[in-house]
């Protein structure tokens, strides 16, 4: 469900902060709707759940005066990994999921939130969608409730998809390794960037040469602080 991995984010240099509605709110770390992390490397992120991290300006906005209402204090990595699990059992209780799958491939997974709809398709974010009601209309396209405990392996497997279609195309640039399948879904818990997958990288996705630069630095400063 609301899957949270710290530990190699902190060794990164991630700094994580809480968003609250209002001042007040910030009493009480569980008030806190979102989290947002911030490296010099990645810039802002949101966590959406499922390990997902997006890209976001909250914190801009805050600082800039543009969200005047809302509040934000910085937190541990370990008090974020608390408050995201927390935040996600919130989300959980009113969205629901469904896969679309066409030709019996995974094509789609469907997020709906009362009346908005969106859908991941392995791509960085979860994108507004249609595809719903469009189902109907595709002949090849099949749709199937989803329990919220297997929408992290989904969303992962459609990033590999995703990622291993596209890859002399859009990502040439090597391959990001990861200790576990479902890590695909945040590129920078990467534990090694090859060029060619060895017989003991059993988890790999394809990447660009942004995404190579930028990893290697990450690594690097991971290992520099942590020994790996």
């Amino acid at each position: 469900m609301g899957d949270f991995h710290a530990g190699s984010a902190e060794a990164a240099g991630y700094q994580y902060f809480a968003i609250f509605n209002e001042t007040a709110d910030v009493l009480d770390l569980d008030n806190a709707y979102l989290v947002v992390r911030s490296s010099s490397l990645s810039g802002e992120e949101a966590f959406t759940g499922n390990l997902l991290w997006e890209r976001t300006e909250k914190l801009f906005r805050l600082r800039d005066g543009h969200d005047w209402e809302e509040e934000y204090v910085a937190i541990s990595p370990a008090e974020a990994e608390r408050l995201n699990r927390k935040i996600a059992e919130r989300w959980h209780a009113y969205r629901r999921y469904r896969l679309i799958t066409a030709d019996g491939a995974p094509l789609a997974l469907a997020r709906i939130t009362g009346e908005t709809e969106h859908a991941f398709t392995g791509g960085p974010a979860w994108m507004l969608s249609d595809l719903l009601s469009r189902a109907p209309q595709e002949l090849t396209w099949t749709v199937e409730d989803v329990d919220p405990e297997r929408v992290t392996e989904l969303m992962a497997g459609l990033v590999r998809q995703s990622r291993n279609l596209r890859r002399h195309k859009d990502f040439p640039a090597g391959y990001a390794v990861f200790r576990r399948p479902v890590d695909v879904l945040d590129l920078d818990s990467a534990r090694r960037v090859v060029g060619e997958p060895g017989p003991d990288d059993a988890v790999t996705v394809p990447i660009n040469a942004p995404e190579a630069d930028r990893l290697r630095l990450r690594i690097s400063a991971r290992e520099a602080t942590h020994g790996g």
